[in-house]
């Protein structure tokens, strides 16, 4: 029961709670007293049953206690996902074959700064040496436009109202920097050539003022304004000045127009505006789709969407593996192949519209079926050219194991570089010292409540039992009527019997024992835990590391299944090393997938886990469920055995009212005679 619920059940209160005005009767009994003593012993049956269910809801806490140290401890050491192990995992052979390894320029003695080197659980101790011709390199193609990049220039819809500039303002963005353009209040423009060469006033001089020489261009053509850039300056953009003095609608632009295409914008309005410096067709039968192939991956866009979100889409496709960026400060689109190495990896179709033929410019329409070649490539892939222990190798990657070691290739060219490997025992051995130390705490927790001494003294209270006590009296109370619920449990005799049994089995072809590598369980108090011979472990992975690996990680050839029949489970067993063995009983246990029989791990089946399924749908739930069903039966009775218990006292009330009625009748009468 929960603090502040008092002893209501699903809404049923076994205390009456009617309203009463109380007192010393006509008749001098105090009848509140008189019944709620009766009640007492009405009430036994219910806070017996009240006992039961709460001795059930402490017991459900303490099962979910030692699930979840389990979970915990199978999430550090234990975890398997699909052949993916966490650093931590003892699963891993990894964990039991580390190398300390170094890479040396064989001639300026310096660390290496092309090459970085680490081993795995099939390395073997000793030297090697690379050298790097070259690294593999991706594809990349670029659009290639005459005379400009992928934007239109930057130039206005109209020919702009000169005679309505006077004291009017806008502001213009260069490279990020942004400055306000105000035109002088007491000149007024005579033509558009005026506008933009006027020596004093006019928007070349008002441009070199703000941002310097050379760097923004204007020009005008037919009295349309058009802004160019110069001395290195990339982007341009235009927005509006001073509410009241705004000046880019005379100018006929808009604010945001932009020399630079706007990845937020749709399609559709990228091509309204002109922004591609080659017009933007879309194909359909409402012509209003972009559809093409990139290394054989079919693509389609409404134009509706915008350049950055098709861009992105692209980009996370794990079947076209390319990466395509818009680069703005060069005004061009760049495609790079995500697989390195020789070969076309970038291949593109374009199947309606035009955007990677025309709006893009990177491929040519060879032929009138739409296949098509890579316009402009830049860079060809290569495949990395290495020499490893003096054997040449080309490969597509610049990733590369030989014998159990990899090279990753960070530069090329040079001197041949020195690799060596070293075992790292001393971090095997910590990794294996940590994992006993924290089996060794998840066994002193579960011997702990298999020990506990259950004293049936202590029970659970009920409300008008806690009334009497004070915050502290109830919590002590209630720490000793909590232990020993567990004691002696099938369920954690079991699982703890497993485990010390599965450690000291054996494991098929492999030589090796916990003993004989310097790992034991102490005396009989020590009940199953573990200590290690620090020097006898560590001659063990210094002379045979490879069958305490095998010792420990060994991988059956099946794997885990809980639908397996006993006799698959035996050769499992017998077939994996000792972890792995762990692993199976702790998941028999705690398991949240379910077999064929619809039943989920034993200790979930029997007390469920917060935020599973399981957690209303176990043994103990249902039990506590049974337990609330009688309490509220047994509630309804008490309310309504009280209720009668009043009206008798009420009638007796009645009755003794009447009685010394007449009494006192009779007694007037007597004084009349």
């Amino acid at each position: 029961m929960k603090e502040g619920e008092d002893m209501a059940i699903n809404g049923i209160n076994p205390y009456n709670t009617t309203m009463r005005v109380m007192g010393l009767s006509g008749s001098g009994l105090d009848t509140q007293s008189i019944v709620t003593q009766l009640m007492q012993a009405e009430r036994m049956p219910y806070n017996s049953i009240y006992r039961k269910k709460e001795l059930i809801e402490w017991k459900t806490e303490a099962y979910r206690s030692v699930t979840n140290v389990l979970k915990n401890f199978q999430s550090k050491y234990l975890a398997d996902s699909y052949g993916s192990f966490k650093s931590t995992s003892m699963l891993s052979q990894l964990q039991y074959k580390k190398f300390t390894t170094t890479a040396i320029d064989s001639v300026t003695k310096a660390a290496s700064s092309i090459v970085s080197v680490s081993g795995d659980s099939t390395s073997i101790e000793g030297t090697h040496t690379i050298q790097v011709i070259n690294m593999a390199k991706a594809q990349i193609i670029e659009s290639d436009f005459a005379g400009g990049g992928a934007s239109s220039a930057l130039a206005g819809s109209d020919a702009a109202d000169f005679s309505e500039l006077a004291g009017k303002s806008f502001r213009i963005s260069v490279d990020g920097v942004n400055k306000l353009i105000t035109f002088n209040s007491s000149h007024t423009f005579t033509s558009a050539d005026d506008l933009v060469n006027n020596a004093q006033y006019g928007l070349n001089k008002l441009l070199e003022d703000a941002f310097g020489a050379g760097k923004v261009l204007a020009s005008e053509d037919g009295g349309k304004i058009t802004f160019g850039t110069g001395a290195g300056v990339s982007r341009l953009s235009l927005y509006m000045g001073a509410a009241e003095s705004e000046a880019l609608s005379a100018l006929k632009f808009s604010a945001g127009d932009s020399n630079r295409l706007s990845l937020g914008t749709s399609l559709e309005q990228l091509a309204e505006k002109g922004a591609f410096k080659n017009s933007i067709t879309f194909g359909g039968d409402d012509s209003d789709t972009l559809e093409f192939e990139i290394n054989g991956k079919k693509f389609s866009f409404n134009k509706s969407v915008t350049l950055s979100s098709m861009l992105s889409t692209i980009n996370g496709d794990s079947t076209a593996r390319v990466n395509i960026q818009y680069d703005s400060t060069a005004d061009k689109f760049i495609m790079t192949a995500k697989q390195l190495g020789d070969g076309k990896n970038i291949v593109i179709k374009e199947t309606k519209g035009n955007f990677f033929s025309g709006t893009a410019a990177m491929i040519d329409i060879t032929d009138a079926e739409g296949n098509s070649t890579n316009k402009k490539e830049v860079q060809q892939g290569t495949d990395a050219n290495v020499v490893i222990d003096g054997q040449t190798l080309k490969r597509s990657s610049n990733v590369i194991t030989v014998n159990g070691v990899t090279y990753t290739l960070t530069g090329e060219g040079g001197n041949v570089q020195n690799v060596s490997l070293v075992p790292d025992t001393e971090s095997v051995f910590n990794s294996i010292k940590g994992f006993v130390e924290e089996y060794n705490s998840i066994i002193d927790t579960i011997n702990s409540k298999l020990s506990e001494k259950y004293d049936r003294n202590y029970q659970p209270l009920t409300s008008e039992e806690k009334e009497a006590m004070t915050e502290e009296q109830i919590k002590k109370w209630e720490e000793k009527a909590k232990t020993g619920l567990l004691k002696n449990d099938s369920i954690l005799q079991s699982m703890v019997y497993q485990m010390r049994a599965a450690l000291y089995s054996s494991v098929e072809g492999v030589s090796a024992s916990l003993s004989n590598v310097g790992i034991t369980t102490g005396d009989y108090s020590q009940k199953g835990k573990l200590t290690i011979d620090e020097k006898k472990l560590r001659e063990a992975l210094q002379n045979n590391p490879d069958a305490v690996m095998n010792l420990f990680s060994k991988k059956s050839d099946t794997s885990y299944d809980p639908n397996m029949t006993k006799e698959q489970k035996a050769e499992r067993n017998s077939q994996q090393g000792l972890m792995w063995k762990l692993s199976d009983i702790i998941n028999d246990n705690i398991r949240t997938s379910r077999n064929s029989n619809n039943e989920k791990g034993f200790l979930l089946e029997k007390a469920g886990l917060v935020g599973d399924a399981s957690e209303y749908s176990n043994m103990l739930y249902d039990q506590i469920e049974d337990y609330n069903d009688k309490l509220k039966d047994l509630a309804n009775k008490l309310g309504v055995k009280e209720e009668k218990y009043y009206l008798k006292f009420a009638n007796l009330e009645k009755l003794l009212a009447k009685m010394n009625s007449q009494s006192n009748w009779f007694s007037q009468q007597f004084g009349k005679m």
